[in-house]
């Protein structure tokens, strides 16, 4: 399976009302077997973002739900389930985007046409495709 990072934390089951740990194995960050708990700081760019994934109720396996880790500007704040998900996400919680001029020397943009993900000289920024982040 390899390495990876989790995330732990406590929900209240939309089922049964009891609150369970919840817990979610993602190669999504370092991938060192860190454990990410509220107030630990995962992404390194200062993101605000929803990190979905499903959980199961601890007395009911079958009922299932989602659970939403919110991450502001790096930083896990919250756990959320099923419809705070949505209404978190209605509130004005995303920045706004910024343009960022960053100035690349013709290798750089070499690397780029061959699908490479490049760290500038600025430490918080990394050019490349999405999905390579």
């Amino acid at each position: 399976m390899g390495m990876f990072d989790i995330f732990m934390g406590e929900v209240k089951c939309p089922y049964c009302g009891e609150i369970h740990e919840v817990e979610e194995q993602t190669k999504r960050y370092s991938c060192l077997l860190e454990e990410f708990h509220i107030g630990d700081y995962v992404d390194k760019y200062n993101a605000n973002y929803i990190y979905t994934f499903e959980a199961y109720c601890d007395y009911d396996y079958y009922n299932k739900f989602d659970v939403g880790i919110v991450i502001n500007k790096g930083q896990i704040i919250k756990f959320l389930v099923n419809e705070e998900i949505e209404n978190y996400k209605n509130k004005d919680f995303y920045e706004e985007h910024q343009l960022v001029r960053v100035d690349l020397t013709m290798e750089e943009i070499e690397r780029l046409k061959d699908d490479y993900v490049i760290q500038t000289h600025l430490p918080w920024l990394q050019i490349g495709r999405i999905l390579d982040f």
